[in-house]
């Protein structure tokens, strides 16, 4: 088997582990804690050169830095 499909698969796994499940209207703890899912992911990195999967996407800040009073009411004097 492929590196690749063998990533492919791993990532389901680690993905369907690291999460909540609700069974029979309770909800259970995931099967992989975050110490776990650290020690998963250290793993990862050293044997795949896939991005891990459940790294999340770090966007943009939407909000521009305030600046001080006095600069921002300089063009109204």
């Amino acid at each position: 088997m492929s590196l690749a499909k063998t990533a492919a698969q791993a990532a389901k796994r680690v993905i369907a582990a690291s999460k909540p499940t609700k069974i029979n209207g309770r909800w259970r703890q995931p099967e992989l804690s975050g110490r776990s899912l650290a020690k998963a992911r250290k793993e990862w990195e050293a044997t795949f050169t896939e991005p891990w999967p459940l790294q999340k996407e770090r966007g943009q800040p939407n909000q521009k830095p305030k600046g001080h009073k006095h600069e921002r009411l300089k063009a109204e004097r």
